[in-house]
């Protein structure tokens, strides 16, 4: 398990809400079994499969990459989460993906929370190119540029070489699908080396987002407030917000943490909620801690909780 998920765990501890299971088995392809230093072979990452072609799939397999490991082109990166991460050739005449099998089949109708963290390798020359997730019920068998595939959830990295992106989107699932496939879909134009990078590739189960009630006409007693469980700030003028409601609140404190534990958001203002953005900048999907302090007709009332940014 990477650090930076071990440092999630200890702050959410304490927190009432139960956060959606990751149904995807070895995320930040730490688990290995076998492997050879200092020139690892894909194979040897635990539940994670390649799958390559057309040009040569013999030579052309995905990587395991971490500081130390010998292979071309050398990794360029600290590993987002824990020390390794996977690096994939996107150009269609030497296209490679991972594929691999959720830990439990998709459920049909049902919203999925999809996302994984992309970086771009120092020696590709060019933009890069779009990198996707595509479930199905089975494992491919056909290369998906070949057979015309497109990414359920995909976007565009922008070209830096330091920082590692967020790719995420939502997917309705048909209901069956048990695998994913991760690799640069739709990039038939690309001819040159366009290598990049992945790490933690999360899929759960989207949160139901309750409607916001109205604050009612009388008091709100015993030490009680409202606070949702999720927002969507996308501008749609619904749930873009997240708010704190209730009435007789002589004092109020809000702060929200990332999962790192830096402090993101502060309010002592009830009418002061939350946008989901981070010096004026749209925070990416995830969940996010609060700790609430106010009072209530003089009362105290203190609250450690959860809330996800669904995108």
């Amino acid at each position: 398990m990477g650090t930076g998920k071990i440092i999630a765990i200890l702050m959410l501890a304490s927190a009432p809400a139960c956060l959606a299971q990751n149904l995807v088995p070895n995320p930040s392809f730490e688990d290995t079994s076998g492997c050879s230093f200092p020139l690892p072979q894909i194979d040897c990452l635990d539940d994670w499969n390649i799958f390559s072609g057309p040009g040569n799939p013999v030579m052309n397999t995905a990587d395991l990459c971490y500081n130390g490991a010998v292979f071309f082109p050398p990794s360029t990166i600290p590993a987002y989460d824990g020390t390794k991460y996977i690096g994939i050739d996107c150009q269609p005449i030497n296209s490679e993906f991972v594929q691999v099998r959720l830990s439990q089949p998709l459920q049909a109708g049902m919203s999925y929370c999809v996302s994984f963290y992309a970086a771009v390798c120092d020696q590709t020359p060019l933009a890069a190119p779009s990198l996707g997730a595509y479930f199905s019920a089975t494992p491919l068998l056909a290369n998906p540029f070949t057979a015309g595939m497109s990414a359920h959830v995909q976007s565009t990295i922008s070209f830096s070489t330091t920082q590692w992106q967020q790719v995420s989107g939502t997917y309705i699932a048909a209901g069956g699908e048990e695998y994913l496939t991760l690799g640069g879909f739709q990039n038939a134009s690309v001819t040159n080396l366009t290598y990049m990078y992945i790490d933690f590739v999360d899929v759960t189960a989207c949160p139901v987002i309750p409607p916001t009630p109205p604050v009612p006409n009388n008091n709100i007693t015993g030490g009680t407030i409202y606070l949702p469980n999720a927002f969507t700030p996308n501008g749609d003028g619904t749930n873009d917000f997240f708010p704190a409601l209730g009435e007789k609140v002589t004092e109020f404190s809000l702060q929200i943490f990332d999962r790192w534990g830096q402090l993101i958001f502060s309010s002592d203002n009830l009418a002061r909620q939350w946008d989901g953005k981070y010096r004026n900048r749209d925070v990416q999907q995830d969940v996010y801690v609060y700790k609430l302090f106010c009072r209530i007709d003089s009362e105290p009332l203190q609250r450690t909780g959860t809330v996800t940014v669904v995108r």
